[in-house]
């Protein structure tokens, strides 16, 4: 894919508009792009999460092994999986496995550091949108749980 297109598709993520036209630029030229076929086991719910993970082609089948009447969810072309992990150790929250024929991009925590240490001014809008993030999070947490 040409770089620019490649861009393109990154800046569609929020997390990824925060960034200018250089640290997009090298992540878009680094990310690491991966097919996988039908069925392939990409990660296991409670294993380390060191990156990133945006579906570019295809279905992943998303089992959290809950015992919940709808544990398996479905993640489609465009969604970013293990956002947190671009900034901070964290652990796979549910098992995810290719449902079809489908290609995924990995951004590993590493490169996010290396993009920062390279373009430190990407620090402010990136720290700013997980803000909001979270404190939207927050919000509908309590929202949730007020009587």
């Amino acid at each position: 894919m040409a770089l620019g297109r490649e861009m393109e598709r990154l800046r569609r993520l929020p997390v990824f508009a925060c960034l200018d036209g250089e640290a997009l630029r090298l992540l878009a030229f680094s990310a690491e792009s991966r097919r996988l076929p039908a069925g392939h086991l990409l990660f296991r719910r409670g294993e380390p999460a060191d990156a990133a993970v945006l579906l570019d082609q295809g279905t992943l089948a998303l089992d959290t092994d809950r015992d919940e009447s709808l544990s398996v969810r479905w993640a489609r072309v465009g969604t970013l999986l293990n956002e947190t992990a671009l900034f901070a150790p964290t652990v796979q929250v549910a098992t995810a496995t290719a449902h079809e024929d489908s290609v995924v991009v990995t951004v590993p925590h590493a490169l996010m550091r290396r993009i920062l240490e390279a373009y430190p001014a990407n620090a402010v809008p990136l720290r700013r949108y997980w803000v909001a993030r979270l404190g939207a999070r927050l919000a509908a947490v309590r929202a949730a749980v007020r009587p």
